[in-house]
């Protein structure tokens, strides 16, 4: 629902730009996926989704980022991004994952990009998703009090939220109570991280505690 309402406002001119900070295991790149998905059933919308590898830091630019030709032997202008910007060809979602593998001048070029978004100045409006364990600084380029400027988080799950992934053998209480009982300890055992927990569910089931 929150990025839909986000393709919605790019759609109507407005640029956005969203950060997704979580540590490994929390789903950040099952989120991308389902957004990637919405952003291309999306009219008039053109999307650009990569991930960054470490051996390829800068397939993160790969499609959006097409700036013209530079001399060689010449610095390229400073306005390099703004112009890759220019060259767009209508509202653009760029998904971008794991970027805490990103170098510096690939990340540069990101941070300018989201900055060029929050600008009331630029002409194509930017749906910017930024997701990473960990990314640099956004500020003072970016204005992280902007009001087109998103946090999104992704807690740990509660003792309730696991317990819901669990069918107890039986309906009367006692049998809820060690449904309860085995979801505390779980998500405990996890530290409320999903990923974990999906690893964990597959052990007790090799070894023949849960089915």
């Amino acid at each position: 629902t929150f990025f839909e309402k986000r393709l919605r406002e790019l759609s109507a001119g407005l640029s956005s730009v969203v950060q997704v900070v979580a540590d490994t295991g929390f789903g950040k790149t099952r989120l991308l996926a389902a957004w990637q998905e919405a952003a291309r059933e999306f009219p008039g919308v053109t999307l650009y989704s990569s991930s960054c590898l470490p051996e390829q830091p800068r397939v993160v630019l790969d499609g959006w980022f097409c700036p013209p030709k530079c001399e060689i032997g010449k610095p390229p202008p400073e306005n390099l991004v703004e112009q890759a910007i220019d060259g767009l060809s209508g509202p653009t979602v760029l998904l971008l994952d794991a970027l805490e593998e990103v170098d510096s001048i690939s990340w540069s070029r990101v941070h300018r990009a989201a900055a060029q978004a929050l600008n009331s100045d630029c002409n194509k409006p930017l749906l910017v998703v930024l997701a990473g364990r960990a990314l640099p600084q956004m500020a003072p380029r970016v204005d992280t009090d902007h009001a087109r400027y998103f946090n999104v988080g992704l807690p740990p799950l509660t003792a309730v939220d696991v317990a819901g992934l669990i069918r107890p053998d039986g309906t009367d209480e006692d049998d809820i109570a060690v449904r309860d009982s085995a979801a505390q300890m779980l998500c405990e055992e996890v530290r409320g991280v999903p990923g974990l927990l999906m690893q964990t569910f597959l052990t007790e089931q090799r070894e023949g505690r849960m089915e």
